[in-house]
């Protein structure tokens, strides 16, 4: 009977830690799908700022230039916010980057 008994407790206990487990994990794995819709979701937006600020202000100013689309400002916006969160600052060469990835564009 004892044994019978001791069998049940060491099956529930390690079903538990399993259960448990999987718990963490799908948390873990959901918080880092958050965190990544979410950078997504804000360099989109900046995006859409960058884009609309550079238009009017060729507007305003009566210059014509070319801006790149919304999603290469998205993908820029993406790296920087992604380095950002990461290391907790910006690369280095991301002006550098920013004028090898969009300047020299025009009609």
């Amino acid at each position: 009977m004892n044994i019978l008994l001791a069998s049940v407790v060491i099956a529930a206990v390690i079903a538990s830690f399993i259960a448990g487990l999987f718990g963490i994990i799908t948390v873990v794995l959901d918080r880092r799908a958050r965190r990544k819709e979410l950078i997504f979701t804000k360099a989109l937006e900046l995006a859409k700022l960058h884009r609309d600020g550079l238009v009017e202000h060729f507007k305003t100013t009566g210059k014509s230039r070319f801006t790149a689309d919304v999603v290469e400002y998205a993908e820029w916006y993406y790296d920087l916010l992604k380095a950002l969160h990461k290391t907790g600052h910006l690369p280095k060469n991301w002006e550098e980057d920013y004028e090898k990835r969009f300047s020299g564009r025009t009609d």
